[in-house]
């Protein structure tokens, strides 16, 4: 069952925004403010995982050194909220090296928005489920203001498939590589940093 989320924030323990993604129009921007001065500066962290602000509600949880806030406007299934951030921890740690503090967060912040807008946003109920077969998604997210191009990403396979698939590309290929991933085709973009290391290495989806 979804969450119906209107809003998710990383924060760090001073209360500072890492990463956010709004997907509705019912909340606020300064709805961080909110937990900021009415949770975090009232000592009421550790009372009760959950609060009503406002109209709104806030379910949070602290994993490491890092709070993940889940904003809602209506009636929320608190246990899929709270599932919800355990199993988004599990799959950042596993893109993350088993880590998932602040330092992980800012090295990582890309691949979050793509994992937050592709692999596990419906999770939210706050985009359209892909049905299980999908597995190239094209993505688009806004960063301090300014939204980014589309990007591609891939969905199901692991870091060591797109490792090798990367560098099998920067290898044997040149900058664009058109390859066919089952009924995907994709351009495998490589640019070159000096003439032996990879830059940058990502797919690009293909009409």
């Amino acid at each position: 069952m979804p969450v119906a989320a209107s809003a998710i924030y990383f924060l760090n323990l001073r209360g500072d925004v890492l990463i956010n993604r709004l997907y509705r129009d019912d909340v606020g921007g300064n709805m961080v403010d909110a937990f900021r001065i009415h949770i975090m500066q009232t000592k009421e962290l550790g009372t009760c995982p959950v609060r009503q602000i406002g109209g709104c509600s806030f379910l949070y949880m602290r994993i490491s050194n890092v709070y993940i806030v889940i904003v809602v406007s209506s009636n929320a299934n608190v246990a899929c909220a709270f599932k919800f951030v355990a199993e988004a921890v599990v799959l950042f740690k596993s893109y993350f090296g088993g880590a998932f503090d602040e330092d992980a967060i800012r090295n990582n912040f890309v691949l979050i928005y793509e994992l937050l807008d592709g692999k596990i946003t419906n999770m939210l109920g706050t985009c359209y489920q892909p049905d299980s077969e999908t597995q190239v998604l094209s993505i688009q997210f806004e960063w301090n203001g300014i939204l980014k191009s589309v990007s591609t990403v891939l969905v199901g396979v692991s870091p060591e498939f797109e490792i090798a698939l990367y560098t099998l590309c920067f290898f044997a290929g040149e900058e664009d590589n058109h390859v066919q991933l089952g009924p995907y085709f994709v351009n495998i973009k490589c640019y070159r940093l000096g003439r032996d290391k990879i830059g940058s290495a990502f797919p690009i989806a293909e009409n």
